[in-house]
C-alpha cells in the first residue's frame, strides 16, 4: 500500500508537471488507463515503453521490444525489432563462433537481485576443471548489493584470480562481449546484446516477469533455463 501511494504521488508530480507540454514518454513500467487519460485531456502525446498495465490500451503510442505479440494493437510496437540497441555496438565485429569455447561472460542485469552472479561464481573450481573454458568475465551493475559476498568468493578464489576479470557500471559493454565465446546472463536487455553479438548464451530469469520475455529462444542462440529459485 505504501508503494502504490509512493507510485500515485510521483504521477500526480508527472501530470502537473505535463501542463503545457506536446509530448511524454513513461518509462515506468505499467500504468494505469487513469493517468493516460488524464495526460490525453491536457492535449499531450503519450508514448510508453514496457507498458503491460492497463494504461498501454490509452498511450498514443506503445514500445514493447521486450515482449512478444501476435496480433498488437495498430499503436503497439512489440519485438525485438524495436530494441534501441547502444550505438557502441555498431562499432565492434560480431565474434566468431569458437567451438572449443575459452572465455565465458557472466552479467544479470544492473541488480541481480537473486545473486545468481555469486552462485556461478561459486562453481569455478568445477567449470575451469571440466570445461575448456580459461577465463571469464563478470559484469556487474550499478545496484549490485552484493559487493560482500563478491569479495568472499574472489578470496577463495584468489589464486585463480588472473583468470576472472569483475566490471563494475560497464560503460563499453560491446568491448567486453567481443572478447567472450559463450555467455550466462539473465533475461532482461543483456539478451538482445548477445544475440547481436553472435554470443550463444544460457538464460536465467530472475523473475516471473522476465519469464515473460519470450526472445531467449533456441532458435536465437539461447537455452533458456526457466526461472531461478
Amino acid at each position: 500500500e505504501e508503494e502504490d501511494a509512493e507510485k500515485k504521488g510521483q504521477l500526480g508530480t508527472i501530470l502537473h508537471a505535463a501542463d503545457g507540454l506536446l509530448c511524454i514518454i513513461n518509462d515506468i513500467l505499467d500504468t494505469t488507463s487513469e493517468y493516460i487519460i488524464n495526460l490525453k485531456k491536457m492535449g499531450v502525446f503519450v508514448v510508453n515503453f514496457e507498458d503491460l498495465g492497463e494504461g498501454a490500451d490509452e498511450a498514443h503510442l506503445v514500445f514493447n521490444a521486450l515482449y512478444e505479440k501476435t496480433n498488437p494493437k495498430q499503436t503497439h510496437r512489440f519485438g525485438y525489432e524495436y530494441e534501441c540497441l547502444n550505438e557502441r555496438f555498431y562499432l565492434y565485429d560480431t565474434i566468431k563462433f569458437n567451438e572449443v569455447a575459452r572465455v565465458l561472460f557472466v552479467s544479470f542485469g544492473g541488480v541481480d537481485q537473486n545473486n545468481i552472479t555469486c552462485r556461478v561464481l561459486k562453481l569455478v573450481p568445477e567449470i575451469f576443471s571440466n570445461t575448456s573454458l580459461k577465463k571469464i568475465i563478470v559484469v556487474i551493475g550499478p545496484s549490485y548489493a552484493h559487493k560482500e559476498d563478491l569479495h568472499n568468493i574472489m578470496e577463495n578464489l584468489k589464486h585463480r584470480k588472473d583468470r576472472i576479470e569483475i566490471h563494475e557500471n560497464v560503460k563499453n559493454m560491446p568491448k567486453l562481449m567481443s572478447k567472450s565465446d559463450i555467455a550466462i546472463t539473465s533475461n532482461g536487455r543483456t539478451v538482445y546484446e548477445l544475440a547481436h553479438m553472435h554470443i550463444p548464451s544460457i538464460v536465467i530469469s530472475q523473475h516471473k516477469r522476465e519469464a515473460t520475455h519470450n526472445f531467449s529462444k533456441l532458435e536465437n542462440g539461447f537455452i533458456n533455463i526457466g526461472i531461478y529459485n
